[in-house]
């Protein structure tokens, strides 16, 4: 479950606050207390013609709809297996390791030639020609090992992805309510829009397939 400090604290009661934009003035809406309590535009409560003229939103039906879509989301997650296979990386790194120490040893093997042609142990054609052989195989085992390396770079990336993703769908399938643990971890921005339309600016693009409006 998602820790924070006090339920106590200012604004702790007011999970989305600041977070809640208009989606027409893009100006942050305000609080505001009726029967219950309401986002509202004030930017242009005396603009009669601007489109988001008395725009307001029941604060209550915003946090309700986005819960529903978190655990909705945190629910497929954690029911999904994963069907992604990392169980090459360990081998992708011992084949990294291989390939390091076959280019070190070529590597020396290339000094200690240059060392028998500077002390006149073999001449310049043997030198160049044995030259030649060694460099050829260093440039092919250099790419190869930066493709391997590029492609266990993406694999664990990859993992380090869905892990942390797993690891945000069991905080929040551990919560009872949206909460301001929950709004800063996942949710930039809310736009509201007339017609009580919002569109959801995620924090975490890869918990999201897409933000799209509602």
């Amino acid at each position: 479950m998602l820790k924070f400090k006090s339920t106590k604290t200012k604004g702790a009661d007011y999970p989305l606050k600041s977070k809640v934009i208009c989606g027409c003035c893009r100006h942050t809406l305000q609080f505001a207390t009726r029967l219950r309590r309401i986002f509202v535009c004030r930017h242009t409560r005396v603009n009669e013609s601007a489109e988001c003229y008395k725009l307001e939103m029941c604060e209550r039906e915003i946090e309700n709809l986005l819960f529903e879509i978190i655990s909705k989301k945190a629910q497929i997650i954690l029911n999904t297996d994963n069907t992604d296979d990392f169980s090459n990386i360990p081998l992708h790194m011992k084949q990294q390791s291989e390939y390091e120490k076959r280019i070190n040893l070529l590597r020396e093997e290339k000094c200690q030639l240059y060392e028998r042609y500077v002390l006149g142990t073999i001449t310049a054609e043997a030198y160049k020609a044995e030259k030649s052989v060694i460099d050829t195989e260093l440039n092919r085992l250099n790419q190869a090992y930066a493709s391997l390396k590029l492609e266990t770079a993406v694999m664990v990336a990859s993992k380090n992805s869905d892990d942390e993703i797993r690891r945000i769908a069991e905080s929040a399938s551990g919560e009872s309510k949206l909460n301001k643990a929950l709004v800063e971890l996942l949710i930039d921005k809310i736009y509201v829009y007339p017609g009580n339309r919002i569109e959801i600016m995620w924090k975490v693009a890869d918990f999201f397939a897409a933000t799209g409006g509602f």
